[in-house]
């Protein structure tokens, strides 16, 4: 919580480096959680270290960009809906129902990969380019089959 509080509080005065302090900071966190899941007796370490790699790395992807006010309000009120849908639906299942419940979300990320590939030439067909097509044609293609 204090690097989010600092991070957040650095990167409104606009140091250049900040952002790529996050992202390291992000993936330092991220690798630790994976060792942290290796045994059940520091699994609880591993998935704090893991959330707060992602949150990190959400800090400095967002702060990279700049959005405006009301885009960061948007965002925030979706991720509020999505963590409340995955709290929800990971209260419900149990360990053996693990697998279908992530092959299930893995198609839900699919679908959203296609549709974010479609919205982005719908979006803006003026100012296309070959590799735009392209890269959204393999963004259907490769969400379509998973």
């Amino acid at each position: 919580m204090v690097f989010t509080g600092g991070f957040l509080a650095a990167a409104t005065t606009g140091m250049s480096g900040l952002v790529q302090a996050g992202y390291l900071t992000s993936s330092l966190l991220c690798i630790g959680s994976l060792s942290g899941l290796a045994s059940q007796a520091t699994a609880r370490q591993g998935n704090i270290l893991g959330i707060l790699g992602v949150i990190s790395g959400i800090l400095a992807s967002l702060a990279a960009v700049g959005f405006s006010q009301e885009t960061l309000t948007q965002f925030a009120g979706v991720a509020a809906i999505g963590g409340l849908i995955g709290t929800i639906l990971g209260r419900r299942i149990t360990a053996i129902e693990l697998p279908q419940m992530v092959a299930a979300l893995h198609s839900v990320v699919g679908l959203a990969a296609v549709l974010t590939s479609i919205a982005s030439v719908v979006g803006g067909l003026d100012h296309t380019t070959t590799l735009h097509l392209v890269s959204a044609y393999l963004g259907v293609l490769i969400g379509m089959s998973t």
